[in-house]
């Protein structure tokens, strides 16, 4: 229960987050976390698109790399499959050095 109520204040601060982050390329409407499961699902809607996109980060690791904590995502898939390769050769096996309110978050 508290793990749950941990993910759900994080994924609401998590998704103000990233939302400034990718406003230029569109607008995300939830992210969800299980950190439990180290999983990450989230939706929003790229600019010129009239649907939805699902993001499924499947597995993520957490890091230290230099000083900073960073997830790396293990696993991904997307409802889109042109922006699941995007995902795939850009995202997967990268590490993204995370802000230092997501450390307690993840």
């Amino acid at each position: 229960m508290l793990n749950h109520l941990k993910d759900a204040v994080s994924g609401r601060a998590a998704r103000s987050y990233l939302g400034h982050a990718l406003e230029r390329y569109g607008e995300v409407h939830d992210l969800r976390i299980d950190s439990g499961r180290r999983q990450i699902s989230i939706v929003g809607t790229p600019h010129g698109e009239t649907t939805p996109v699902t993001v499924d980060i499947e597995r993520y690791t957490l890091e230290q790399r230099n000083g900073e904590l960073c997830l790396r995502v293990e696993a991904c898939s997307c409802s889109r499959p042109w922006i699941q390769t995007l995902l795939r050769d850009f995202a997967c096996q990268r590490p993204f050095p995370l802000p230092s309110w997501a450390a307690a978050a993840l």
